[in-house]
């Protein structure tokens, strides 16, 4: 498995272009650089293809003055589309590939996103906390990259990312909405979680890593959190929590 090079300097402004993504109240350009997103997730962009269900969801569950929370950032492809319907007031975007920061506050700026973005993993767990940093493996498709090095295709490079507990997070963000993708991260990131001022929780989840005993759990965590199932805008994997 190829090691960290900390020769590289992953805050240097990478060849960024934009790419539209059609809408219906115009394009959006995203901002994408060919050493980091393949041209198969461009084509998908392109063809309104990319995160599909997420984005047809979190326009229909964001409200006037929500504060959103997205752990799993990318290219700042969601959180771009929450603000385009004048309902959210701020953005906060973390995102553990290094390599996307630049790109997702190209994306927010080409569009006129009031944007925070952090190169940082978001954790529920103690130990991980109080090593303040954890491995994160990159693969070709940078969505395909995650904290797992048993589930996905070849690992491309394995970088130390900072850790942030998530109870701090949102004690200090103060989020309305979470959006989360992040390749099976999410089992165990929500449990014994107070979180007072989120009203919903949109979630991709990834069975192929926890399996289903692990789904069962992550349903377990929001109920007991006082979050129930809301069929109306999930779908399929994409599942949304309302609280009660």
């Amino acid at each position: 498995m190829p090691g960290f090079d900390r020769n590289i300097d992953f805050n240097k402004t990478k060849k960024i272009k934009y790419i539209e993504y059609p809408h219906p109240k115009g394009p959006i350009k995203i901002a994408v650089s060919d050493e980091v997103v393949s041209e198969t997730i461009q084509k998908k962009i392109r063809d309104a293809r990319y995160e599909r269900h997420e984005a047809n969801i979190i326009q229909k569950i964001v409200t006037d003055g929500d504060i959103l929370l997205e752990l799993g950032a990318g290219v700042g492809f969601i959180s771009t589309l929450a603000w385009s319907t004048g309902k959210v007031k701020e953005v906060h975007c973390f995102e553990a590939d290094p390599r996307l920061k630049k790109i997702i506050e190209a994306t927010h700026a080409q569009n006129g996103v009031s944007g925070n973005v952090y190169t940082e993993i978001l954790s529920n767990d103690a130990e991980q906390i109080e090593k303040r940093s954890i491995d994160f493996h990159i693969r070709e498709d940078f969505y395909g990259s995650s904290l797992n090095s048993g589930v996905g295709r070849e690992i491309k490079q394995t970088v130390p990312v900072p850790v942030t507990s998530i109870r701090k997070a949102i004690e200090t963000i103060k989020p309305t909405v979470i959006a989360c993708d992040i390749e099976g991260g999410e089992l165990g990131l929500f449990d014994e979680i107070d979180m007072p001022t989120v009203r919903q929780v949109m979630v991709e989840t990834h069975v192929a890593a926890f399996k289903g005993e692990g789904m069962r759990q992550l349903f377990h965590e929001f109920h007991k959190a006082d979050f129930y199932y809301d069929p109306v805008n999930s779908y399929r994997e994409v599942v949304v929590f309302r609280r009660m």
